[in-house]
């Protein structure tokens, strides 16, 4: 699909300083998938410059060690107020490093409330975990294919300078298939093979969401068992993003 059949319709270049655009964005400070094995070691928070700040032309969520409300870290996530169905989004973005530091990009529909993954969907622009320093991760999750039954859909890559520079995630969603890039180069596409609604859940509109967590752990056979200290703080830069709509 050329780029000039999309038109941008949504955007925040971060150039404002103080915290983010609230017209923009809003906070949750717990995980949206209920995740208690995260919010045992960090907690996000809300309207916390130290954690959450537009800087130097960039939203900056920033992970930090430290006391805060009986637990050990603190970090934010950020959700797009407004919601699209089908569109591009793209994000410039330096991801941060570290054994139990988890930034992700990523969607969920409209509405969620926690309940009802995976058939709900679940669209992952891009992840990184810690363990893995030089991989990205392109995913969906949906009732049929997801993490938990093992048939999770996705891709993912190395990368020698992940944390060093900037680099464009990008995803293409229409109602055929939606297609991940990084850098412009396409890196996974989940093609819309059935209509039913537990593989392929994306007909609906989804909300944007900037996330840098704390505690994400794997047993890849690799004895490693503590989120690594010593690499704190950390930050997950985002220069733009930028969402397009398909011309009619």
């Amino acid at each position: 699909m050329k780029d000039h059949d999309w038109e941008l319709v949504w955007e925040d270049e971060f150039d404002r300083p103080g915290l983010p655009d609230p017209e923009k964005w809003d906070y949750e400070t717990s995980g949206p998938l209920k995740t208690e094995a995260f919010e045992l070691f960090h907690q996000y928070t809300a309207k916390r410059k130290e954690n959450t700040r537009c800087e130097d032309s960039c939203l900056v969520i920033e992970a930090k060690k430290e006391n805060y409300d009986g637990k050990r870290f603190t970090s934010a996530s950020l959700f797009s107020r407004s919601t699209w169905k089908y569109a591009r989004i793209e994000v410039k973005a330096k991801l941060p490093y570290g054994t139990g530091i988890w930034p992700a990009i990523w969607m969920l529909p409209e509405g969620f409330d926690g309940e009802g993954w995976p058939s709900c969907g679940e669209i992952d622009i891009v992840e990184h975990i810690g363990q893995k320093p030089k991989e990205v991760f392109f995913n969906v999750n949906t009732g049929a294919c997801n993490i938990v039954n093992g048939k999770a859909k996705g891709n993912h890559f190395y990368c020698e300078d992940l944390y060093k520079r900037f680099h464009v995630f990008k995803m293409n969603w229409t109602d055929e298939s939606i297609q991940f890039f990084m850098n412009d180069e396409l890196k996974f596409e989940f093609r819309k093979e059935s209509s039913d609604p537990e593989f392929w859940p994306f007909d609906k509109p989804f909300y944007l969401k900037l996330m840098l967590a704390v505690g994400l752990l794997y047993d890849y056979g690799d004895g490693i068992k503590e989120v690594d200290t010593s690499v704190f703080p950390q930050r997950l830069l985002i220069d733009y993003v930028r969402v397009y709509k398909k011309q009619q």
